[in-house]
């Protein structure tokens, strides 16, 4: 009967041990060392775009979950905001948030970054300024908007009231009335075929729901029995090629669109021989006709988008 080489064998469960430890120690062991654990072992790793950030071997093995809770590090728990205008990397990044091409999105952060230098807030000015627009243009609650920016809802209410103050004044001018031969030259196809004297298009639009007001005065004239909350409401004109080149004060929402047409200054802006556009609900034909501008009552059917 051979004889056992008892010093082979304990050299043999050393190394198992050994291996065995080094299995447990690795949470993330990778397939090259021990390709017997890994059942992907020689295939290619392929992860799609939006999880190129995951590792692979994660994904492969299930004993590396371990790994990803013990690796967590504060620098990966820092309040940093989800959300900031780097996000911004396109065109159609820009237009869906802000409206704005990215261009001029860009033009509009450089033009008014130097009148937020001395405003008290830690958040950069660019991203102060992409959180109005976003305000603007997805009308999200402050909330929402607060954290995607890491920021408190009372910071994110400061900000956009303090920025929208420094706009009005600073954009303020860049509504301007158009030359009546600057209107001419940039009619669209469908205007010159139509309405080729048509000056502008007016509207009020829709109500704009605002908190009730502390006086009973301001509450009776901000109310609007059509749509049964307190509202305010403007006039807008734009020109055919899209141009918008007046804009109202606000009136309470219960002022008629008449009233507001009327009383705001518009009718200043207009010369003999201009034509403008509104839909039926604007009865101001002879007010107009006083002025030798003419109507133009835009058909039922063309309102029905």
């Amino acid at each position: 009967m051979p004889l056992l080489n008892l010093e082979h064998i304990d050299n043999t469960e050393n190394m198992e041990i050994q291996s065995r430890n080094e299995h447990t120690e690795c949470k993330a062991v990778c397939c090259n060392i021990y390709p017997d654990l890994c059942n992907n072992y020689k295939k290619p790793k392929m992860v799609e775009t939006s999880t190129q950030t995951l590792d692979p071997i994660k994904l492969d093995h299930i004993y590396s979950c371990l790994y990803v809770e013990r690796t967590k590090t504060a620098s990966t728990q820092c309040s940093a905001p989800e959300f900031s205008v780097y996000c911004i990397k396109n065109d159609n990044d820009s237009k869906f948030y802000t409206g704005l091409s990215l261009t001029m999105f860009m033009t509009l952060v450089s033009t008014l970054t130097k009148f937020g230098k001395n405003l008290p807030y830690r958040i950069s000015i660019p991203n102060q300024i992409l959180l109005v627009q976003i305000r603007l243009r997805l009308a999200l609650i402050f909330s929402d908007i607060g954290r995607r920016f890491g920021i408190s809802h009372q910071l994110t209410s400061n900000i956009f009231n303090k920025w929208i103050d420094i706009m009005s004044e600073q954009l303020s001018a860049l509504v301007v009335w158009l030359p009546r031969e600057t209107i001419r030259r940039t009619l669209p196809a469908s205007f010159k075929n139509l309405y080729p004297k048509t000056t502008c298009i007016i509207d009020c639009p829709k109500y704009i729901y605002i908190q009730r007001p502390f006086t009973f005065k301001a509450r009776a004239q901000t109310w609007s029995t059509y749509k049964t909350h307190n509202t305010a409401k403007f006039l807008i004109a734009i020109a055919p090629c899209g141009f918008i080149m007046y804009i109202s004060h606000l009136y309470g929402g219960r002022a008629s669109d008449n009233y507001i047409t009327k009383h705001s200054g518009f009718l200043n802006f207009l010369l003999p021989g201009d034509e403008v556009m509104a839909d039926r609900g604007f009865t101001i034909g002879e007010e107009l006709c006083a002025r030798r501008v003419k109507l133009i009552i835009i058909p039922y059917f063309c309102l029905q988008w």
